[in-house]
């Protein structure tokens, strides 16, 4: 039987039926607005009957006066208004007793549909896409030269272009890094961080002058702690180039001793020959270089690296031909072929050949 002093239609807490809402006190919280944590951005809800599905899912059940007195709720009439806008959306169940409480449906069951739906859109908007970019490969195969390259002057007009091309890239960005830094120093470069972390793969080639001249001014640990897989050229780098995806390159225009002259000036390549050699190019030189770690210092940047006569030694080794065949295919003596792999083993600092295998397929020398 209720109390004295419970409101009208609310049993006392020790009736069977009563599930009283708790008050800010004993919850340590108050009730969530429309696009508050815990529902879904742009539900589709009313204010009000946001905040009072917020409330209901807290408790088992509760009546429309009880819900209308917590704090962050609307008052009685507007709560009224959002109880039958979630019981028309199947979101909130009345029952038939006397008085008449009210309880939410699962939130899994009562936002399936919105789920649904923008399943549905984003289906529908990822296929549109899909036959924006089939136009605009057809539309790429019928371009003529001067659609494929584009000019870009000014240091400003560089900058955003990398930092486009980065951001935008979905699957990898590839470059060569040499001297001279024409308009995105490494500590400005936030894009490639934010795309690293994204899941953006990032292949960078580094100029063996570049890393030995600006040192931590490269900012090489950082690019590799985020994910950056970087590795030193043996030989000069030709050129300074970005590619996104394969389908873009910029290659700043240095001058014939290879410094920036005047205003920074770079051509953007579009998907065609030339791109297709320059990514050629990048692979060639990718499959030689020296791969970065984090691991501990790499005898390769003393200039300990196995020379190509012991990398196709290396090679032989690991497909497992023995000392004989090894030095048949070398033209050498058996002799020769063990002194060599011990200079070998020496120069990976490890001590037998089983670590010296492993050592040369994790620095990449086979």
């Amino acid at each position: 039987m209720p109390s004295s002093d419970t409101p009208p239609g609310r049993q006392s807490p020790s009736g069977p039926s009563a599930h009283p809402l708790p008050g800010p006190a004993a919850r340590g919280l108050g009730y969530a607005p429309a696009g508050a944590p815990g529902l879904p951005a742009d539900c589709g809800l009313s204010e009000e009957a946001a905040a009072v599905y917020a409330a209901l899912v807290s408790v088992p059940s509760a009546a429309a006066h009880e819900l209308a007195a917590h704090p962050g709720v609307p008052g009685p009439g507007r709560t009224d208004r959002a109880l039958e806008e979630l019981t028309a959306l199947g979101m909130a169940v009345r029952t038939g007793d006397a008085p008449c409480r009210y309880y939410a449906v699962a939130p899994d069951v009562a936002f399936a549909p919105l789920l649904r739906r923008r399943q549905e859109r984003l289906l529908d908007d990822r296929a549109a896409v899909a036959r924006l970019a089939e136009a605009y490969r057809a539309a790429s195969a019928l371009r003529g030269s001067g659609d494929l390259l584009e000019i870009l002057r000014g240091a400003d007009a560089v900058a955003q272009r990398v930092d486009w091309l980065q951001r935008g890239a979905r699957q990898e960005v590839a470059g060569f890094v040499k001297q001279p830094t024409v308009a995105v120093p490494a500590e400005e470069n936030a894009a490639e961080f934010a795309s690293l972390k994204a899941g953006v793969r990032f292949r960078v080639l580094y100029d063996r002058d570049v890393v030995e001249a600006d040192g931590p001014g490269l900012m090489l640990r950082e690019f590799l702690a985020a994910g950056e897989e970087a590795r030193v050229s043996p030989t000069p780098l030709p050129l300074k180039m970005i590619v996104a995806d394969r389908e873009h390159a910029l290659l700043p225009l240095l001058g014939e001793d290879g410094r920036a002259t005047g205003e920074p000036v770079a051509v953007v390549v579009r998907a065609g020959a030339l791109l297709d050699a320059l990514l050629a190019l990048f692979e060639r030189i990718w499959a030689t270089a020296v791969p970065l770690s984090l691991d501990g210092p790499d005898p390769a940047a003393d200039g300990g690296r196995p020379s190509a006569e012991d990398r196709f030694l290396l090679s032989l080794v690991v497909s497992g031909l023995t000392d004989q065949a090894v030095a048949t295919q070398l033209g050498s003596s058996v002799r020769t072929v063990q002194r060599r792999l011990r200079d070998l083993i020496a120069l990976a600092g490890v001590e037998t050949r089983l670590q010296l295998v492993w050592q040369a397929a994790k620095r990449g020398w086979v």
